[in-house]
């Protein structure tokens, strides 16, 4: 794992992971998570060791509690893999990640919508999905040819906003509510 990570110059935490270790530990796949204040644009700084092959994929979730609403991992070498329990809460969302030791089958996802596929290094094909279905999904990667992981994490929101046009005071500060409707 890598040994530091921070975003923005605020600290990630390491909040998922797998490693496939069959035949060896060469197959991992880390979700780190960091609040980060505000802007659009931060340094992201990795500190890692040794001389493996890292693919980054960098997603902003605003609005969401950083400690994980759930988590799933797998491991496997047949031509999918999947997440059989992450289940994401009302308003919340969630990433799955997958990676596959080899790089030239592109991978297909059911359950998630696909936010990236590519090989790394020649090597290893990864790829990344995006899921919002409520309740306990089932996601699939399908395309390996080798042996693979997969891990997935789920993000509850950090508030719910029901209110009416009006005036109110939040956090002591006074604010207008132009238009307001009710989030299921």
């Amino acid at each position: 794992a890598p040994a530091e990570l921070t975003i923005g110059g605020a600290s990630a935490s390491l909040v998922a992971s797998v490693v496939n270790t069959v035949p060896i530990a060469d197959l991992y796949c880390y979700f780190y998570a960091a609040e980060v204040p505000s802007g659009t644009t931060a340094d992201i700084v990795l500190t890692v060791g040794g001389t493996n092959s890292w693919h980054y994929g960098v997603f902003r979730v605003g609005g969401a509690d950083f400690s994980l609403s759930d988590s799933d991992t797998n491991t496997g070498s047949g031509a999918t893999i999947t997440l059989t329990a992450l289940t994401i809460p009302t308003n919340g969302a969630g990433i799955a990640s997958w990676v596959n030791a080899t790089s030239g089958t592109a991978c297909t996802w059911t359950g998630g919508t696909e936010s990236y596929d590519g090989s790394v290094a020649a090597a290893y094909r990864v790829a990344a999905a995006i899921i919002t279905t409520v309740g306990t999904n089932t996601i699939t990667a399908d395309g390996a040819t080798a042996n693979q992981a997969i891990a997935g994490i789920a993000f509850r929101p950090t508030y719910k906003l029901a209110a009416a046009q009006g005036s109110y005071a939040v956090n002591g500060q006074a604010v207008n509510l132009l238009s307001g409707r009710k989030l299921a």
